[in-house]
């Protein structure tokens, strides 16, 4: 199901995750676009993701017409830290390069690697997908040197399945997790309360 069918399946099921314990989630909006743009010209934060954006004004556009594309249930929601307020980057639960399959993703600022955030936040996006939307499986992929977020992979309970050469046009490596596996994440979260 792509993330247009998605959404218009299951538009009135949510208003989106929850706050988690640390971190305030919500959806970006067009003023937010200069720091999604910062974030996208950095390389480091890009490195695994794609070629970071050069031009200021071509990523400024580029954020503008990424926020502009969600809708529903399914896109980015922006990261803060909720004592601060502070931009720490975005979670996403969203078709998977234009298949059917969800997955979550995530990029953080290089100020917010460490400690936690995209463990913390990515959970409450894979328990939002099953209990809020009632999705059976959700995938998680990254380049194969990206040892970090394989391990985020990891501690959300996600089975490592092997080397994949069928999304973003590169080797992927390729995750999943199904709905009956979902009671870690639930009782990961009650134990946060």
């Amino acid at each position: 199901m792509s993330e247009g069918a998605a959404s218009e399946q299951s538009e009135a099921v949510s208003l989106g995750p929850r706050d988690t314990e640390r971190f305030t989630l919500r959806r970006f909006v067009e003023a937010d676009a200069p720091l999604l743009a910062a974030m996208n010209m950095n390389p480091e934060v890009m490195r695994y993701i794609r070629p970071p954006d050069t031009d200021v004004d071509e990523a400024v556009e580029r954020a503008r017409a990424m926020i502009a594309r969600q809708r529903g249930n399914y896109g980015l929601w922006r990261i803060e830290e909720k004592t601060t307020g502070e931009f720490l980057g975005w979670v996403a639960l969203k078709d998977l390069d234009g298949t059917e399959e969800i997955e979550v993703g995530y990029a953080l600022r290089r100020e917010a690697w460490g400690r936690g955030v995209a463990t913390e936040v990515a959970r409450e996006l894979v328990r939002y997908g099953f209990e809020d939307l009632s999705l059976e499986r959700i995938v998680g992929v990254t380049q194969p040197p990206n040892m970090a977020s394989r391990n985020v992979l990891t501690k959300l309970g996600m089975t490592y399945l092997g080397l994949v050469n069928r999304y973003y046009g590169r080797e992927t490596t390729y995750f999943e997790m199904f709905r009956g596996d979902c009671g870690e994440i639930s009782n990961k979260a009650q134990k946060r309360s």
